[in-house]
């Protein structure tokens, strides 16, 4: 079955097919940064309802998801899948340069930049650079910002 898209589900930034209006409309809320829903309890925005429902969580504590062979539970389904591969020793990730293995794609991509391309994401105040995007974060709130507020793009 050929599903076919009118030109007016269509992002004309980057091409990408949505499946109704509605469905363009939140993603063409990415590009304009649009960030609707707001943390009553700390400065967390978002695009998405469902984003703020389990940012909540953090503040709450409530872990809905929860292991079924440990005590591990968590805020989100996708926490919980990954945890669940520790106890499979199941790792769907693979390097394609070595024989690497891992429960995550972050993983990968981090393995990835340190041992095989060199990749390292650089400090605008500084010469300091990472492969880890999360440790240029900490790095830049440490040692160059005096407020919670990131000037780095994730």
């Amino acid at each position: 079955m050929m599903i076919f898209f009118s030109c007016d589900k269509v992002c004309f930034l980057f091409g990408r097919k949505c499946s109704s209006k509605l469905a363009l409309q939140r993603h063409m809320g990415i590009h304009a940064g649009i960030k609707p829903f707001h943390c009553q309890h700390c400065e967390y925005k978002t695009r998405l309802k469902a984003s703020l429902i389990q940012h909540m969580r953090i503040h709450t504590g409530e872990k809905p998801f929860k292991c079924e062979i440990c005590s591990y539970a968590s805020i989100d389904a996708s926490s919980l899948r990954r945890h669940f591969r520790t106890h499979t020793s199941e790792r769907p990730y693979k390097c394609e340069m070595c024989l690497y293995s891992c429960i995550q794609k972050k993983s990968l991509d981090l393995h990835v930049r340190r041992h095989h391309t060199g990749e390292a994401f650089g400090c605008s105040f500084c010469c300091y650079s990472s492969p880890d995007k999360q440790l240029l974060r900490k790095h830049v709130k440490k040692y160059h910002l005096s407020s919670e507020t990131s000037l780095i793009s994730t």
